[in-house]
């Protein structure tokens, strides 16, 4: 049952363009089962969800195959060929593994002499776009070509071959150090952006001060340098030192661009980097080189449902920060109604702390337009997903701007019973959520406020506690804290939110 489960899993993982691709394949070099493939594929990919039982019907209706399970393997294998070979087409990596199948075949057939030349050509492909994954095979191949020829080859040859070999080993020793450190970084990074302890921002420092990171020198290869480049500015994103992360993610993206097999290789990397920058373009205002850079990253092919999937969770992502730091309200709904309407067929396949963040972004587009319904909903998407465990930061604000919403659509009930729950939720995480704490109490003081002048105290009281944590926690990041210090300023100057919002961003602007 699990392998049935693993076909209709990979048939519906395909794009569009796999599929037209895969049966079109399959009518041009298929034989006789070809057809019955093709027929047998289609009545899986119908499947809404897979059924084995209407699946059987179907086939002994049409009579499309007499042994469902042996065709059922065949068609997994199939498609998996298909795709590699599709792969095949495009990479180094594909290039040299097909040159190492080759030698294999030149090698058997007692062709030395062009065996040899075809390794020398596999190993400097290898070593020049740093594919050291191949060098320990090449090695292997090349170390038996001169046993058998170890009546000529010489001592000085080989000295270079072994040096040649061992400096391969100290370049992934190299780029294996470097990822590792980077992974450690990121790893620390989401743990102090969950519970913003001390001790976490200190371990964090400890792992920067690093002698890999401190000499650039040290990263002798190029996925060693990006990998220093990614560290330091993801580690000065989360400190909130956003011009020295943007300047490290600049360099980084001006190495990948110097070296373009590289981004054909390892497309989802070069994405991953430019949604970084990105990200730095908006917080720091650098409106015009974000234009840029998304252009850039639009360019680029999803070729597959993974690289689908990824566009789908950076993409309206960015386009919705943008809007919202721009002040376009009416191009973030736009932008935010799209999200909503694809989120079905993305959903379950979205990585958790992505799918939040997008929700909580539409949640906020729509809280600053004033459209506190919508905004609802998209919370109740956050807070209702009880499996989330990263990205806590958006799940407290979550809570806190449900409060806020629910007083603005005077569910004076619900707010009591919400204010309730957010309690108890804050209670049981590590932490100190001061300034969570502060608009819970306020909330619960204005329920109970008599009139519209004690309101009025209330509001003025939130204002200049919260402006004062911003003063104190300048650079932090407090999931939602300017959001509420604009409702704050709506409620006390008696204006829409969204007015206040825009009159908030013309004045950024014109500072």
């Amino acid at each position: 049952m699990r392998g049935t489960q693993d076909l209709f899993d990979l048939i519906k993982s395909l794009t569009p363009q796999e599929k037209r691709q895969f049966k079109l394949n399959v009518k041009t070099y298929g034989k006789g089962q070809a057809n019955k493939s093709i027929k047998l594929f289609d009545l899986i990919d119908k499947q809404e969800q897979y059924s084995e039982d209407r699946l059987q019907a179907l086939v002994e209706k049409h009579g499309i195959v007499d042994n469902v399970s042996s065709a059922k393997y065949r068609l997994y294998a199939l498609i998996l060929e298909n795709l590699v070979v599709a792969r095949a087409r495009k990479t180094i990596s594909s290039d040299i593994r097909s040159a190492l199948q080759s030698v294999e075949a030149l090698y058997n057939k007692r062709l030395y002499s062009q065996c040899r030349k075809l390794l020398q050509k596999a190993r400097r492909k290898a070593e020049k776009y740093e594919r050291f994954e191949f060098m320990t095979e090449i090695f292997f191949w090349e170390r038996k070509y001169l046993l058998r020829e170890s009546g000529k080859t010489g001592a000085e040859e080989l000295a270079d071959f072994y040096g040649g070999f061992r400096e391969s080993i100290h370049n992934v020793k190299t780029t294996v150090a470097y990822l590792e450190l980077l992974d450690k970084v990121q790893t620390r990074c989401a743990r102090f952006l969950k519970l913003h302890q001390a001790e976490d921002r200190d371990a964090l420092e400890r792992l920067v001060n690093n002698d890999l990171l401190n000499d650039p020198a040290r990263a002798t290869t190029f996925v060693a340098k990006v990998s220093r480049l990614e560290t330091l500015g993801f580690y000065q994103q989360i400190m909130g030192n956003h011009d020295a992360a943007f300047a490290y993610y600049y360099e980084a993206i001006s190495l990948w661009e110097q070296n373009e097999s590289y981004i054909n290789d390892n497309l989802d990397r070069y994405k991953d980097y430019l949604n970084n920058y990105l990200t730095c373009c908006i917080i720091l205002k650098k409106f015009a080189e974000f234009e840029l850079a998304l252009a850039k990253l639009k360019a680029l092919p999803a070729a597959s449902r993974t690289a689908e999937i990824r566009s789908f969770e950076n993409l309206p992502f960015l386009e919705l920060y943008y809007a919202l730091n721009r002040g376009r309200l009416d191009e973030g709904l736009q932008i935010a109604s799209g999200i909503e309407k694809q989120l079905p067929a993305y959903e379950s396949d979205l990585r958790p702390n992505r799918l939040i963040t997008l929700c909580h972004n539409c949640a906020i587009l729509y809280f600053l337009s004033g459209e506190f319904g919508r905004a609802l909903e998209m919370l109740h998407r956050i807070i209702n997903r009880n499996e989330v465990t990263s990205r806590q930061d958006i799940q407290v604000a979550s809570r806190i701007f449900r409060l806020i919403i629910h007083y603005e659509l005077n569910d004076w009930d619900v707010l009591e019973n919400a204010c309730v729950a957010t309690e108890r939720y804050l209670s049981k995480l590590a932490g100190r959520f001061d300034y969570e704490k502060c608009v819970l109490t306020t909330m619960r003081k204005l329920l109970r406020a008599r009139d519209a002048d004690e309101r009025r105290m209330h509001y003025h009281a939130l204002k200049d506690r919260l402006e004062r944590f911003v003063r104190d926690n300048e650079g932090a990041h407090l999931s939602g804290l300017n959001e509420i210090l604009i409702w704050t300023e709506s409620k006390i100057k008696a204006l829409p939110i969204q007015v206040v919002y825009r009159d908030r961003v013309n004045s950024d602007r014109t500072d």
